[in-house]
């Protein structure tokens, strides 16, 4: 479940607006802070995966609240998405 809420994480940074006048997406406040996220959690994986032979659990105590925001943000964009629908049936 991990990767998948982390492969959304990256979609959706990847499929970021820009915006109606085009402006850069490092500007955007919250751009930004799902990048950081996405970061803490691959750099924090891969050194406890690459250093650390032991004691896993406890540096995952440190992306748990990252990864909760993002199946958030997932949990977000499926309920709109599904009231999107609704609203195109509903007016037809």
């Amino acid at each position: 479940m991990f990767p998948a809420i982390y492969g959304f994480g990256l979609l959706q940074a990847i499929t970021w607006p820009a915006g109606p006048r085009k402006m850069v997406r490092l500007s955007d406040p919250a751009f930004t802070t799902l990048v950081y996220m996405l970061f803490q959690v691959v750099y924090l994986s891969a050194t406890v995966i690459l250093l650390s032979s032991l004691d896993q659990n406890r540096y995952r105590f440190e992306v748990s609240c990252f990864l909760t925001v993002l199946l958030g943000l997932a949990l977000s964009w499926v309920l709109r998405r599904g009231f999107a629908v609704d609203r195109v049936r509903t007016a037809d």
